[in-house]
């Protein structure tokens, strides 16, 4: 019997959690990063990133932590970039110095931490959670 009561009450505990997974979840992307292009000049390979800002809020503060990998997986270099500020329903071009390297050995770029983000109100809570990323390159933008 108590086996029977256990059984009844594992559709509402497993709902329960399932409802609150769904409202534990973001309400949708604040901010989409596109990596448009990779450029090398000279010795250093530049990366234009296409940012648009959906949150609502013009951002005051945007610091990404970068990792770059070559295309066998192994980590090049760890960067952070500053792409504020970026204004409300705006899209803006920024464009970064990924470093002293041929754009052709890069094969992923992982947006392993966003270490600021904040608009004049203040911190803007789930901003990791809340990127939509792409690439209209060979290499990969993701987290």
């Amino acid at each position: 019997m108590l086996a029977a009561s256990l059984w009844s009450t594992l559709p509402t505990v497993a709902w329960s959690a399932e409802a609150e997974a769904e409202a534990a979840e973001p309400a949708g992307p604040i901010l989409t990063i596109e990596l448009n292009k990779l450029e090398q000049q000279d010795k250093d390979c530049l990366a234009y990133l296409v940012f648009s800002n959906q949150s609502g809020h013009e951002l005051t503060a945007l610091a990404l932590e970068l990792v770059l990998f070559d295309s066998d997986g192994f980590i090049i270099r760890r960067l952070v970039v500053d792409a504020a500020p970026l204004g409300v329903a705006r899209t803006s071009v920024k464009l970064f110095e990924v470093g002293t390297l041929q754009c052709s050995a890069l094969g992923r770029i992982l947006v392993n931490e966003v270490t600021q983000c904040a608009s004049a109100d203040g911190p803007v809570a789930d901003c990791r959670r809340r990127l939509e990323l792409s690439s209209r390159s060979d290499v990969q933008l993701f987290r």
